[in-house]
This record gives C-alpha cells, structure tokens and sequence, in this order.
C-alpha cells in the first residue's frame, strides 16, 4: 500500500507538471484545482449563467439595466388582475423569474427608462427539448422580426396587459422571451436587438445553425408592404418547418479537458485540439 501510495502520488507530481508544459503555463501558473478540473472536466459554457447574460442587449443609450426583480412585473399587468386568466399570469410571471429545472439556466435583465420598461429573458435547458410554455398552446404566435436570422414570434395578449411578448427558440435549446410595455412600437425595440448575441446563443447550443448570427440585418415585419409581408412570413414557415423535422445533433458538445498524461493516454487532447 505504502509503494502503491508513492507511486501514484509521483505520477500524479509528473503528471501535473507535463499538464502545466503542454498548456504553455509554468507549473506555479496552473493551480492543483484547475488540473483536477481537467481530469473530471465539465462541459463548454458551464458557466453559462453569467454568459448567457453577457449574450443579451446591452443598454440603449438613456436606458438602465439591472437584474430583474418579480416587482418589474408590475409595470405589465393591469391593476385589476382579475381580468387576466390564470394561465396568462403565470406566463407573464414565468417571463420575470429564473426557470425550475435541473441543469436549466436563466439571464433575466430589466431595462428603463421613464415610464417605459422592457425585460429580456434567456433560458437555456440542458438538451434539445425546451420546456412548454403555459398556455403555450392556445396563444396565437405571428412572426414579427428577424434579428440576424433568428426569428421573433409576437404572442397575442389580452387588450388588458400592458405589455407585448416576443419569443425566439434557439436550436430548440434556449428560448429567449422579450416583454416591453405595450405603447411600445417594433421600431422602438430595435435598439436592443441591434445588441442581442444572437451569434453567441448559437454557438451555445449543441444543434447549431450555420450563419445564424451572421447576418448582418433586422427586418421587421411591420415595416414590408403586403406582399413582402406575406413573402417573410411563408419564409418564416419554411424555416420553421425545416427546423422541426431536422434530425438531432449526435455529436457530444466539446469538453475542456486540459492537455496531461492522462489527456494523452484517453484521447482528450486529440477531441479539444479538434474541436479548438
């Protein structure tokens, strides 16, 4: 036993030591913690709660940002809450709290100015298959947007909310949920969407879109004439269509494994250099 201790306590001294060579860090330079990480790694982007929020609109200029607080919620709903159904309190309530679920994580931001507020809600679950939103069913969806090829949905409200709703599915993976006070118009919210990542909430999704992100424009329903209208809706369901009956991703998202002895024998290094 004393020998078996020695033994692997030394292999693990070279080992972390050629762990800090092969990562061009000198020894002193890479912690004990961070080489233990490696060897029990943990997916790309687990610190997905602070990225996911850095992925969200920055502050128009005259607007505040901040973490959302359930009192921002106020702002949206009529005095008499009565009036609203149930099930559309609580979607309205689910758009200004983190969401329930393992290994599900949420960036949620409040923005004001005056009277005028907006929240941007990011979720992103752990797999393909996004969690069904409450009455998700029964409210009518209308395309109207697309942000650099993603696609904005607005949901129907009851003339009682203060408030307008924009949904978006990322790779079916993340769904990004925008509530702005009603008086707002679509050309009003282009601030915030000139600013939205959507590039990066791509890239975080195991189901990735080629060139979602990339493209270099907003086009906003409102702002076509008939025809164009219908073009960008028919092209809207075409999308939509092809995103439904596309197969799964099989590929593993990319893990940082760090480079070591261990890395090398297990072909860690050879699947991170890959994927890099």
């Amino acid at each position: 036993m004393v020998f078996l201790v020695l033994g692997a306590s030394g292999f693990l001294a070279l080992d972390y030591s050629m762990a800090g060579r092969w990562t061009g860090r000198a020894v002193e330079g890479l912690t004990f913690a961070e080489y233990l990480r490696a060897m029990n790694p943990v997916p790309r982007g687990a610190d997905r709660p602070q990225g996911l929020q850095a992925m969200l609109p920055k502050p128009p200029e005259g607007w505040t940002a901040r973490p959302t607080e359930p009192a921002d919620l106020d702002a949206f709903l009529p005095e008499d809450r009565s009036s609203l159904p149930d099930g559309m309190l609580a979607l309205l309530g689910s758009l200004a709290a983190p969401s329930p679920g393992s290994g599900t994580q949420t960036a949620i931001v409040t923005y004001k100015r005056g009277g005028r507020q907006v929240i941007v809600q990011a979720i992103r679950h752990p797999d393909r298959t996004l969690a069904p939103l409450p009455l998700s069913d029964a409210i009518p969806l209308t395309p109207a947007m697309t942000v650099r090829g993603l696609d904005l949905a607005e949901a129907a409200l009851p003339r009682s909310a203060r408030a307008r709703l924009f949904l978006a599915d990322v790779g079916g993976q993340i769904r990004l949920g925008v509530l702005a006070s009603a008086r707002m118009k679509d050309r009003d919210l282009v601030p915030f969407l000139q600013t939205l990542d959507v590039a990066a909430l791509n890239d975080s999704v195991v189901d990735r879109q080629p060139g979602l992100g990339q493209v270099p424009m907003i086009v906003l329903a409102s702002a076509l004439g008939k025809e164009a209208r219908a073009a960008f809706e028919a092209d809207v369901a075409a999308r939509a269509a092809a995103s439904a009956t596309a197969e799964p991703a099989t590929a593993a998202v990319p893990q940082d494994r760090g480079g070591s002895i261990f890395g090398a024998i297990f072909g860690w290094d050879k699947a991170e250099a890959a994927a890099r």
